[in-house]
């Protein structure tokens, strides 16, 4: 009897962790020998993933050690200082400073009054075209334009006396501003001289009468004041300032005004 009970195996105390989830469940004994088991598999994992990790810490290590080490090699490279600062030069100044002279002149009070004279008195002179005309040589209306040319003379001597001047049909203007170098493409400026009619049933229509070139709070009053005359004022205008200035171009300048472009410029295609 007593071998019998050396035998046989310890009975320890029931694991309730299965009753406490399902109660009706059968008591389960639990064997010591398993748990002592379960501790060494447990601290043998632990060995293993030391032996895993120690040489990726070791690898790791390494790398950090290599980029510090190229890394600092690469931005200690030999940098250039200066040993001194450049000499700063002389700022250039052209002998005549012309675009200075007449950018300032453009806003004195005495250009805008000159402009102004100079406009108002070009509507001044009426050189209304009509449809009906008949061609240049046989119809005298276009005399007109020859008391246009003879005020132009007037207010832009230097203009004339300076620059060459052809007239196409009579009554045609082509100016020829010759430049320093023949090899450059000539810039071109056009305008006309004529103007609308006006009806004179509708001049009391007219704020001012339609050719009285009348300044009036900044503006110029008539027709052609601005279809085209006042391109054609601007034109001439900034060439008598530049020659009173002594300025000469260096590429040509070709002034073109035709006079019939209210009636479909057939008489000025030579221009």
């Amino acid at each position: 009897m007593r071998e019998e009970k050396n035998n046989q195996r310890p009975i320890l105390p029931l694991d309730t962790s299965t009753r406490d989830v399902n109660p009706t469940a059968p008591p389960v004994h639990v064997n010591s020998t398993s748990n002592v088991h379960r501790g060494t598999h447990l601290k043998q994992r632990l060995r293993d993933s030391t032996k895993l990790i120690a040489p990726l810490i070791v690898v790791y290590v390494l790398i950090s050690c290599l980029q510090q080490h190229y890394t600092r090699f690469r931005f200690d490279l030999p940098v250039h200082r200066p040993t001194g600062i450049c000499k700063q030069e002389q700022p250039l100044r052209p002998s005549t400073n012309v675009a200075g002279k007449i950018t300032h002149a453009l806003k004195s009070d005495d250009f805008a009054a000159r402009a102004a004279e100079a406009l108002g008195g070009a509507v001044r002179v009426s050189t209304e075209v009509f449809d009906g005309w008949g061609l240049v040589g046989s119809d005298p209306r276009w005399g007109n334009f020859s008391l246009f040319h003879t005020y132009l003379e007037a207010t832009f001597p230097r203009t004339h006396a300076s620059l060459s001047l052809t007239k196409v049909n009579t009554y045609g203007l082509l100016y020829e501003w010759k430049g320093s170098d023949d090899t450059l493409a000539p810039l071109l400026l056009m305008a006309h001289q004529d103007v609308v009619p006006v009806d004179p049933a509708a001049y009391s229509l007219w704020k001012e009468p339609p050719y009285s070139g009348k300044l009036v709070d900044g503006y110029i009053w008539g027709r052609g004041s601005v279809d085209f005359k006042s391109g054609l004022i601007g034109i001439l205008l900034a060439v008598e300032t530049l020659l009173e200035e002594g300025w000469t171009p260096k590429r040509t300048i070709i002034l073109s005004f035709g006079f019939d472009e209210e009636t479909s410029g057939v008489q000025v295609k030579a221009l």
